[in-house]
């Protein structure tokens, strides 16, 4: 990623050590997303990761555009945020627990689970990954 942004970095003098370290720190974020066991830690992951991307866009403050698109990504992010936090607070009511595997054994038995809380809640954060991923068409 680094070589591939060669010729942005020579063009951009100004903190040379933050942009490597940022890239680093995205990297590492998303590798901590794959081994996440539970919602919260899978948020946290998200939350980080979208902190390092804020600071990659607003990398080039001189530019105008460059800060009106991490002011809109960051408001656009901060609705994301609570629509998972919404959708884990309500996954959580329901099922009483926030690890995956005990969600899946929750989701296979249905005994003592409302279903539609639980769908509404899976919305919820399906809804809020979207417009983290930037798949639901909120930037128009």
């Amino acid at each position: 990623m680094l070589f591939a942004s060669e010729g942005y970095v020579r063009h951009h003098r100004r903190h040379l050590l933050e942009y490597p370290l940022m890239l680093f720190l995205a990297i590492l974020l998303l590798l901590c997303l794959v081994g996440v066991n539970n919602l919260m830690s899978l948020f946290f992951a998200v939350g980080g990761f979208s902190i390092t991307l804020y600071v990659l866009v607003l990398f080039d403050v001189s530019a105008r555009v460059s800060r009106e698109a991490a002011m809109k990504y960051f408001y656009l992010s901060t609705i994301s945020a609570g629509f998972i936090i919404f959708g884990t607070f309500l996954l959580y009511f329901s099922t009483g627990t926030a690890m995956f595997s005990e969600l899946r054994w929750a989701f296979l038995t249905t005994l003592h689970l409302d279903l539609s809380i639980a769908s509404a809640a899976l919305l919820f954060i399906l809804l809020g990954l979207f417009f983290k991923l930037s798949a639901f068409p909120a930037h128009l």
